[in-house]
C-alpha cells in the first residue's frame, strides 16, 4: 500500500532565492524616508518662520496695488544688491564705505521693534563715526491701512529738508497716524504746513513710495523689516539681505564684514 501524508507531514520551502531581491527593496524603502526626512529638516532650518518680521502679502505697484504673493525670506542672503534712489541718507557720505538700506513699513510692529532696540545703536556705532550711512525706504505692507499715508507723509516732509525728523516721530508714536495727525506733526516740526497738507492731500509722493516698494521686490525683500546690508558703490550698496528686526549684534556681525 502507498504511503500518504498525515497532519504531522511538514513541507519545507527554501526562501534563500528571494533573500536578496527582498533586501534591495528594504533598503530602497528606507533610503526614500531619509531623504523626505532631510529634507524636512532642511527646510525648516534655512528658512525665517518671521517671528521678527511681517511677511504677509505687500503691496505690487506694477499690478495696480494688488496683492503680491509673499514668499519666505532666508537670513541672511549673500550677494544682494539695491540703489539709495533719491531717499534721504542718515550719515556722511562722504566718509562711509557701508550702505544700510532699511525697507520698511511704518505700521509695523517689527519695524517699530528695530526703531525702538537697534537703529540707534547701529546710529551711535557707526552712523555718528562716519563709517555707514542709513537709507529708509518705503515698503507699506497692504493688510497696515496707515502705512502708506505715513510713507507719504514722510517723503513730503522729506521735501522740505526733515525726512528723518518725521520719521522718528511716526514711530515714536507707535506708527498710528492718520493723516490729520501727520499734518500736526509737520505743524509741531515747523513746516510750510500749506506745502506739506498740499503734498499730502495730493498724494504726491505716491509715486516715489510705489518706486521703493518696486525696488525692494527686485532686491528679493517682501517683508518687513527688510535690509540690504554691504559695500557702497556709486548710489548703491552690494552686499546681502538680512531680514527682520535683529538685535545690534547681528547687524554688528554683518557691518564688520565689510569695513
Amino acid at each position: 500500500m502507498a504511503n500518504s501524508k498525515t497532519s504531522s507531514d511538514t513541507i519545507t520551502v527554501d526562501l534563500q532565492p528571494l533573500l536578496l531581491p527582498l533586501a534591495i527593496v528594504l533598503s530602497a524603502i528606507l533610503l526614500s524616508i531619509s531623504m523626505y526626512l532631510s529634507a524636512g529638516r532642511i527646510g525648516s532650518v534655512s528658512v525665517n518662520s518671521g517671528s521678527n518680521s511681517d511677511t504677509a502679502a505687500v503691496v505690487d505697484p506694477t499690478n495696480n496695488g494688488a496683492a503680491a504673493v509673499p514668499t519666505a525670506v532666508a537670513t541672511p542672503s549673500l550677494d544682494a544688491t539695491t540703489s539709495f534712489d533719491d531717499d534721504a541718507i542718515k550719515g556722511n557720505r562722504e566718509t562711509a564705505t557701508v550702505g544700510i538700506v532699511e525697507f520698511s513699513d511704518f505700521e509695523c510692529p517689527f519695524c517699530g521693534k528695530f526703531f525702538d532696540e537697534t537703529l540707534s545703536q547701529i546710529t551711535t556705532e557707526y552712523i555718528d563715526t562716519g563709517k555707514a550711512i542709513f537709507v529708509y525706504r518705503d515698503l507699506p505692507l497692504s493688510f497696515h491701512p496707515l502705512a502708506q499715508v505715513q510713507a507719504e507723509a514722510a517723503e513730503c516732509a522729506g521735501e522740505q529738508g526733515q525726512y528723518y525728523a518725521m520719521h522718528d516721530r511716526i514711530f515714536q508714536s507707535g506708527g498710528q497716524n492718520n493723516a490729520d495727525q501727520l499734518k500736526t506733526i509737520a505743524s509741531e516740526l515747523g513746516l510750510n504746513t500749506g506745502t506739506f497738507n498740499t503734498c499730502l492731500d495730493n498724494n504726491e509722493m505716491a509715486d516715489e513710495v510705489n518706486a521703493d516698494a518696486a525696488d525692494a521686490a527686485a532686491a528679493g525683500i517682501s517683508g518687513t523689516p527688510g535690509f540690504v546690508v554691504g559695500k557702497i558703490d556709486g548710489d548703491s550698496v552690494d552686499g546681502e539681505k538680512v531680514s527682520g528686526a535683529l538685535p545690534f549684534a547681528s547687524f554688528q556681525q554683518v557691518i564688520e564684514k565689510y569695513l
